[in-house]
């Protein structure tokens, strides 16, 4: 796969024990520069939203561009644009 011939990247694991998996830690460290030119999306699992900066700046490299946005924010206006979109189809 070669990376820049996309627009788009989601990439995203869990939190295990404060870390992300080796493998997906190496992957982002060699392709940092590439996906800063993205349009990237990152999502990680874990039981602590709390320590979220924590896990970023433990797991991603530096220069890596991340930016926390509240997943219940985006799950409630996800929930309106449905629920609009259910009444209007009625």
């Amino acid at each position: 796969m070669i990376l820049g011939e996309y627009d788009v990247a989601v990439i995203g694991g869990s939190i295990r024990m404060g870390k992300i998996n080796k493998k997906l830690k190496h992957y982002l460290k060699t392709h940092v520069n590439t996906l800063n030119k993205l349009h990237t999306a990152l999502f990680l699992c874990c039981g602590y939203t709390e320590n979220f900066d924590d896990y970023v700046s433990l797991n991603f490299p530096k220069g890596m561009v991340v930016e926390n946005y509240d997943i219940t924010t985006l799950l409630e206006k996800v929930a309106y644009f449905v629920k609009e979109n259910d009444e209007n189809n009625l």
